[in-house]
């Protein structure tokens, strides 16, 4: 038992001595401290950028997934004929219809993959423009404010309001996209 309790007593002194050698820090460094929070989701969905770039993700999308159900009509439309032509084909003409809807399977699963691939790689070449100018605009944030650490609102369990600064970045964003805008 006596161990135990040397061992806590010399954890409650140490962790009373980082306390107070902390403390003296954060006194130290005065307004060094000015702490960010953003969401990065939420400048996103709030931004002119964002909202432009969404939009073009869903356009692309609507384009892909209307090839899809083209091949996929395609594919149904030969179903269908070759179901109500079935009972009168002959052997070979039967074997000829299965490997044409096996082949247009094929070609819709191909499409589908495709259009896939392509959304994919096309969302992330926007997210990463979008991280690229959120970065920019809060580096400079940062310099000008007098900001000690801007974090990603998912790397902290709790924020207070006060630090959150999403719609500051938002407005700046929008602001440097407007002044792009107007440069011929």
């Amino acid at each position: 038992m006596r161990p135990l309790k040397a061992c806590a007593a010399t954890a409650v002194l140490a962790g009373l001595w980082l306390g107070v050698s902390a403390s003296g820090i954060w006194a130290q460094a005065g307004d060094a401290s000015k702490i960010g929070v953003f969401d990065p989701g939420r400048v996103f969905e709030l931004s002119q950028l964002g909202k432009e770039m969404r939009s073009e993700i869903e356009s692309l999308t609507k384009t892909k997934r209307g090839e899809v159900q083209k091949k996929e009509e395609e594919l149904r439309s030969l179903q269908e004929k070759f179901r109500q032509e079935e009972p009168s084909l002959s052997e070979d003409r039967r074997s000829e219809r299965e490997r044409e809807m096996q082949q247009k399977g094929i070609e819709l699963k191909r499409v589908r993959d495709d259009a896939n691939r392509e959304v994919q790689a096309h969302v992330a070449d926007v997210e990463q423009k979008f991280q690229k100018e959120v970065l920019e605009i809060i580096e400079t944030l940062g310099r000008q404010e007098g900001y000690s650490l801007i974090l990603d609102r998912a790397a902290v369990a709790f924020v207070s309001p006060a630090v959150d600064i999403t719609d500051l970045i938002v407005s700046r964003l929008n602001a440097a996209a407007q002044s792009a805008s107007k440069i011929p």
